[in-house]
């Protein structure tokens, strides 16, 4: 089984994200929904890192990312040894070229 880590702007963008959810949707359900689909998700990581699609920017990047998507965000990590690590958590509609670099 891989152990699962999180970068510290992974957990930013993850508390922006339940703050939006809790704040501008005012729908306590709708955040406690996305962590519970985003723990089921990463867990099933832990077990089987490469099954998410591999992440094509448009310039060469260092290392492999991979994206798992979740409701209207997209979860972007890279497997390195025996631990997932989660890089960014954005929403799609972002411009994600600009941000995973």
């Amino acid at each position: 089984m891989y152990k699962i880590t999180y970068l510290p702007i992974a957990i930013k963008d993850l508390a922006d994200i339940v703050d939006y959810l809790v704040d501008e949707v005012e729908v306590q359900q709708a955040a406690t929904k996305f962590l519970d689909k985003l723990d089921h998700a990463v867990l099933r990581l832990s077990e089987f890192p490469y099954f998410c699609k591999v992440y094509k920017p448009i310039n060469e990047m260092e290392s492999e990312y991979r994206q798992l998507v979740i409701q209207n965000y997209l979860v972007f990590y890279i497997v390195k040894e025996s631990t997932v690590e989660i890089q960014r958590i954005i929403y799609s509609r972002m411009d994600i070229k600009n941000i995973i670099k």
